[in-house]
């Protein structure tokens, strides 16, 4: 989508292409296009992304002995690392907790559900226009959850914002997510 806004407006004379007015000649003005657009992957306050955008960058699944990998016991922790970024003119003023949460779907019978939820503040980074943020989740065993069976699941990683104010806790309009890896989840450790 895109806006037309007189926030950069500039004006021209037909003689000689000098800035304002000459004589009883009415100035031109250009309007510069101010872009909006939204990330694939990550909602903010604001559709202007000069404004604040966000992105999730990367999600890795570990093992238990921190190697990458999409095959994991059924019976050992394992872990996710989820890298995102939020830049832009408001980033620097941002405050309250990023919320990670790791959900599992099952392709087929099996559980589906919030695996675990991590707080991350949002003044774990020093504030800048572009904010670079790298969380590694350890997991619990997924045996330990009732209903979870062998088998293949997808793993989906929802990020949200949450800004304390007088005292009270509220989540914004801010979420990214992720929809990505299928797991296969095995009976015998690897």
């Amino acid at each position: 989508m895109k806006e037309q806004g007189p926030s950069n407006a500039s004006t021209d004379t037909k003689a000689g292409n000098e800035k304002g007015t000459t004589g009883n000649q009415l100035p031109t003005i250009y309007l510069q296009e101010r872009t909006t657009n939204m990330s694939a992957n990550f909602d903010t306050l604001t559709n202007v992304k000069a404004d604040l955008e966000g992105e999730i960058l990367d999600v890795d699944v570990l093992d238990a002995d921190l190697d990458p990998n999409h095959v994991l016991p059924r019976n050992r922790e394992w872990r996710v690392r989820v890298k995102w970024q939020i830049k832009g003119l408001c980033a620097p003023g941002l405050g309250g907790d990023w919320q990670i949460r790791v959900n599992l779907e099952s392709m087929g019978k099996g559980f589906e559900g919030t695996v675990k939820q991590e707080n991350v503040p949002v003044n774990s980074v020093a504030p800048a226009l572009t904010l670079n943020y790298d969380k590694t989740v350890a997991l619990p065993r997924p045996d330990s959850f009732a209903d979870f069976i062998a088998g293949t699941y997808k793993l989906v990683i929802i990020i949200t914002h949450t800004n304390t104010g007088g005292g009270v806790t509220k989540r914004t309009r801010m979420a990214g997510f992720y929809e990505g890896y299928l797991l296969e989840f095995t009976d015998f450790d690897v």
